[in-house]
């Protein structure tokens, strides 16, 4: 019985880190008039230069037309620009502009700065162990989703 007291216990913790966090984060992005959503949606185009719509809302693990009300809302910022395909006129490719490129270089210095901060005092073998222990679950309950 002490371990499932235990297994709750990190459970619990684990999400109060996780809440801390993405409220320290959300602040940080809200100050550049962005939602997590948005700053999600702008980081995984960081990372690929351009994406068709279809393929970003599977990378964010979203609906379709969750994207496009997201992407509207970018587009009207002028953070990101939506072009139709060249060979295909019903697909859209979105990029980010110039100013959405800086704000995500913005926002990722601030976690990275906030990870440190965060992680300062804690020795690599203990993150290392930290790392496989969270991976475990992250396996255990993309299984559980599955079944």
């Amino acid at each position: 019985m002490k371990n499932a007291t235990q297994s709750v216990l990190f459970i619990d913790l684990l999400f109060k880190v996780s809440r801390k966090l993405r409220n320290l984060l959300d602040a940080r992005i809200r100050q550049h008039g962005l939602t997590l959503a948005r700053a999600l949606t702008l980081s995984a185009l960081k990372d690929q230069d351009d994406f068709f719509q279809k393929n970003l809302a599977e990378e964010l693990g979203i609906e379709h037309a969750t994207l496009v009300r997201l992407i509207d809302a970018l587009e009207e910022q002028g953070l990101v620009i939506r072009n139709v395909a060249e060979d295909d006129r019903r697909a859209k490719r979105v990029t980010l502009t110039p100013e959405g490129k800086k704000i995500v270089e913005e926002i990722e210095t601030y976690a990275a700065h906030l990870s440190h901060e965060v992680m300062s005092g804690i020795d690599g073998k203990n993150i290392t162990n930290a790392m496989g222990v969270l991976e475990h679950i992250a396996d255990a309950v993309e299984r559980e989703g599955r079944s």
